[in-house]
């Protein structure tokens, strides 16, 4: 959540009638504590209407204790800067089939000033079978490096109900 990792936050609206995702801000920093991150958040929802703003989506690992503490990134983010969140589902797999759907159907749209997320989606790859040779602990998931605003992506299209995208693909006849 900053120290080791960068902090990475990403906003999109969506278009109700065209059902597109419009992402638009980024936040992507290294070495940043949590109130440092808490209020860069609030900085970049600041002109968001009072109630259109969905629930801001956090890493399932924002759950884990502070040895320090005892308490969680979740439970501080809440507690200390007021910031309520819910931890995002963080299924690898269906997430990536989620994102290459949705931009294969033309519903994710980047705005190009987000030069992180653009970084970030052109160097976000699985390992080459060299790479899963030298190393059988890879596996077939994409490499865990660099890929904090793709974690956010994911959330984020796992999140948009089923309903609201046009699901012609599921139908077989």
């Amino acid at each position: 959540m900053g120290i080791n990792d960068p902090a990475a936050l990403l906003l999109g609206a969506r278009d109700p009638d065209s059902k597109k995702i419009y992402f638009y801000r980024e936040y992507y920093e290294r070495d940043k504590v949590l109130a440092q991150v808490a209020s860069e958040f609030k900085k970049m929802v600041a002109d968001i209407p009072q109630g259109c703003l969905h629930m801001p989506l956090i890493d399932p690992s924002a759950d884990k204790r502070s040895k320090t503490t005892g308490k969680t990134y979740k439970q501080l983010l809440q507690i200390e800067h007021g910031i309520v969140t819910k931890k995002a589902v963080n299924n690898i797999e269906d997430g990536i089939q989620r994102v290459k759907n949705m931009m294969h159907d033309g519903l994710l749209i980047f705005f190009n000033d987000l030069s992180q997320t653009l970084r970030e989606g052109c160097e976000y790859r699985y390992p080459t079978e060299e790479e899963r040779n030298k190393n059988k602990n890879l596996g077939d998931k994409p490499l865990d490096k660099d890929n904090h605003l793709m974690d956010c992506l994911r959330y984020i299209c796992q999140e948009v109900p089923y309903e609201f995208i046009d699901m012609k693909r599921t139908s077989y006849n």
